[in-house]
């Protein structure tokens, strides 16, 4: 039976199989990397405003950072505006 309770008020369970130390060679918690690290193993996340295009600002992006490479996952607006949600729609 399903509960009728709204996910933010339900009882959360964690199962933990068993605790472990992760062997510093494979890595390090993401608050013990430094600024270097996160940015060659990270995500850089950005409001682009209305204007210049993803392209332009991941340019500026490696130019700011001084980096070799980066790149964008595409365009998230059409024409230069993030579309509506459906609920304001209505």
């Amino acid at each position: 039976m399903r509960s009728k309770q709204p996910p933010w008020r339900r009882e959360v369970k964690v199962f933990v199989k068993r605790e472990a130390e992760t062997s510093p060679e494979y890595g390090k918690p993401p608050n013990m990397r430094s600024v270097n690290e996160l940015l060659n193993m990270g995500t850089v996340n950005l409001d682009k405003q209305r204007g210049p295009t993803s392209h332009e600002v991941a340019h500026i992006v490696k130019k700011i950072l001084g980096l070799q490479q980066l790149g964008h996952g595409g365009t998230l607006e059409r024409f230069g505006e993030i579309p509506p949600s459906p609920a304001s729609c209505r």
